[in-house]
């Protein structure tokens, strides 16, 4: 009985799901002549007359000049009072946590490889051609519409109009779908991201600058940024609007007081006299800022360095063997200048958190939170050659804790960055950072031990301390900020 009902409804089920593909298929297709209804819109909008903007110049970060040199802490430091037994635990702990000898090599450490979606066999060979894109030493396998190679008539709003036109007819989703996962498997910020796409451009329109900006520009659009384009002269530059400052790139305001960046792929730092022509309005669906925040860590094929950094702690000297990826310090080379939380709460790499953990947590190991705090400190003032970034740079350039392990130099907040990265995860403190006028700091709060001079954020103490201060311990701020304004103050996450 059972089989003869199973019998007679199979053509029932058949029937209805062939209804149901029909149906799927219909909705499919009222989807995509939405999605091409939208884009034609916006076509026509792109087609109508471009208004003028004029830039204003990027905005500096702090214009308060740096001290030359490190102050030195005069005041007489309380002397250590050694035993015998002691002076030997500390010898034995050093030789630990020291090699023989500076050893200094590269090796290169392989991200995971990365899955990306996958295009059908059949498809590739009519629709898509295979390329290799070499993003900082990870080999992204990418497969390219072949009528994604739009050409470009001229710079105009007409050209760009049947740019988008001709670009957005293209067999673009699966390949969208790609540089997509290949974002987030490779743990990239917006701006990781927004570098992946141009280096893709690279490959897809070769030497054509203005078409490589387009096509970031609509991969961008896609993938559901606020992001325009406008033109200055004969070139195009992207346009983009970010949760974050972007400091020394030149911008407009919008009516709402939005600040739209202006950016050159090839160097963000550029200025212009000229006008900038854009349009107005932004496609349908694209309301993401973009964020310049690094939430994620970073997965590139690394290509490691080791290093000794030394610093003397009670008459002691300790050298602590580190080592940074070669591959992350080039990445953030091309990081613009944003605002100071960035650097401040990035994700380290794991290369960086196990290095600078294993050696600096031996030294630290049975002390009392405050002396581990002094000996984080007096590391982060003594490991380090001290420049201004002016002197060292030619500009303002806060580094990211791999840079700082990677340059020879560095100032108060590239210092102020990694003391705080270190209280945070070895000792699991509360720390802000601490922006005064021409100079940065950090602050701790150490409950009922907090002592010496201190700051209040959200109606909490937190206890001085000062990378830049050298021979300072906690509690003991710079005479000429003891009483002075604070600009900026943000809890360190």
């Amino acid at each position: 009985m059972k089989k003869l009902i199973l019998l007679f409804l199979l053509p029932i089920l058949l029937t209805a799901q062939d209804g149901y593909e029909e149906w799927q298929k219909k909705e499919n297709q009222r989807f995509q002549n939405f999605v091409s209804e939208e884009d034609k819109k916006f076509a026509d909008l792109l087609e109508q007359d471009w208004k003028k903007f004029q830039m204003s110049k990027g905005v500096k970060f702090d214009e308060t000049p740096k001290v030359a040199e490190m102050p030195v802490f005069k005041e007489k430091v309380e002397e250590e009072v050694k035993k015998e037994p002691n002076t030997e635990s500390i010898d034995k702990k050093v030789e630990e946590v020291i090699p023989v000898a500076p050893i200094i090599k590269t090796e290169i450490s392989i991200a995971p490889q990365i899955v990306a979606p996958q295009i059908p066999a059949e498809a590739k060979t009519l629709e898509f051609i295979e390329a290799e894109i070499d993003y900082y030493g990870f080999d992204a396998k990418i497969n390219i519409p072949k009528n994604i190679n739009v050409k470009l008539g001229g710079v105009n709003n007409k050209s760009i109009s049947q740019f988008w036109k001709e670009i957005s007819g293209s067999n673009y989703k699966p390949f969208l779908e790609q540089t997509k996962a290949y974002k987030e498997e490779m743990g990239l910020s917006d701006w990781g991201y927004i570098q992946l796409l141009n280096d893709i451009g690279k490959e897809v329109f070769k030497s054509s600058r203005n078409e490589r900006y387009l096509f970031v520009w609509f991969m961008l659009v896609k993938s559901e940024y606020k992001a325009k384009v406008g033109i200055i002269g004969s070139n195009v530059y992207l346009i983009i609007n970010t949760k974050n400052t972007i400091y020394r790139t030149i911008f407009y305001t919008t009516k709402t007081d939005e600040k739209q960046y202006v950016i050159n792929l090839e160097n963000t730092q550029f200025e212009t006299k000229e006008p900038l022509y854009t349009f107005n309005e932004d496609f349908p669906g694209s309301d993401n800022l973009i964020y310049m925040d690094i939430n994620k860590q970073l997965k590139l094929n690394n290509s490691l360095i080791g290093k000794i950094l030394t610093f003397t702690w009670k008459d002691v000297q300790y050298q602590v063997p580190v080592k940074y990826s070669q591959t992350v310090v080039d990445f953030y080379s091309k990081y613009p200048h944003s605002s100071l939380d960035i650097y401040f709460n990035a994700r380290k790499t794991n290369i960086v958190k196990e290095s600078l953990f294993n050696s600096l947590s031996k030294i630290i190991e049975g002390k009392s939170v405050t002396e581990a705090a002094n000996i984080l400190l007096r590391f982060a003032q003594d490991a380090f050659g001290y420049k201004t970034d002016p002197d060292q740079f030619g500009y303002e350039k806060p580094l990211f804790v791999e840079e700082t392990l990677f340059y020879p130099y560095s100032d108060c907040e590239d210092r102020s960055i990694i003391y705080a990265y270190l209280v945070r995860s070895l000792l699991n403190l509360e720390v802000v950072a601490v922006d005064y006028p021409g100079h940065v700091a950090t602050a701790v709060n150490f409950g009922n031990e907090n002592t010496g001079d201190f700051v209040t954020y959200k109606d909490k103490k937190y206890t001085v301390c000062d990378p830049t201060y050298m021979g300072a311990n906690i509690g003991n701020a710079q005479p000429e900020y003891k009483n002075s304004k604070i600009e900026n103050i943000f809890r360190v996450e």
